[in-house]
């Protein structure tokens, strides 16, 4: 199989300078200061075993969001890319039940980190990036769909939920 390469984009929707980011950045930066805060000042939330526990069996329910999208954007030959053009619309596995199942396994990996770090850090910082996510990277993506794929993606968004 060759590697997929991202489509050009529509001519109407411009790359802002922020998707030079990964989205998972988005979420990957406030763990790291949430874990170095956590050395100066731990805030402990749960009995250490049940953490690790919970942290554990919350890990793996990302395993349902996060290795399959990508592995249905393969099959399709579609694009993963944030800011490339997706060349089919996908609406199989997860996507039929939130239109971003990525971006809800990154939440759902976030939160399964804050557990076994035992730590209420991450849960302080955890508002930056949904809010970026919800409010910047989505939107972005929705326009570059709807340009796509017009009408479908309408009724795509009607159908299935942003998040969950």
């Amino acid at each position: 199989m060759q590697p997929l390469e991202p489509s050009p984009q529509p001519a109407h929707v411009r790359r802002p300078w922020w998707m030079l980011l990964p989205p998972p950045m988005l979420f990957a930066l406030p763990l790291a200061v949430s874990a170095q805060l956590r050395s100066l000042a731990p805030l402990e939330m749960l009995p250490r075993e049940y953490g690790l526990a919970l942290g554990i069996g919350v890990l793996g329910l990302a395993l349902f969001f996060i290795p399959t999208a990508p592995i249905l954007f393969a099959i399709h030959r579609t694009t993963i890319v944030p800011h490339g053009t997706a060349r089919k619309l996908i609406e199989r596995g997860p996507y039929r039940v939130s239109r971003n199942p990525m971006y809800v396994g990154l939440v759902v990996v976030y939160l399964g980190v804050t557990l076994l770090l035992d730590s209420a850090w991450p849960l302080m910082f955890l508002p930056l990036p949904l809010w970026f996510t919800h409010a910047k990277t989505i939107p972005y993506e929705e326009r570059v769909l709807e340009g796509v794929f017009g009408e479908e993606y309408r009724e795509y968004a009607r159908r299935v939920p942003r998040w969950i």
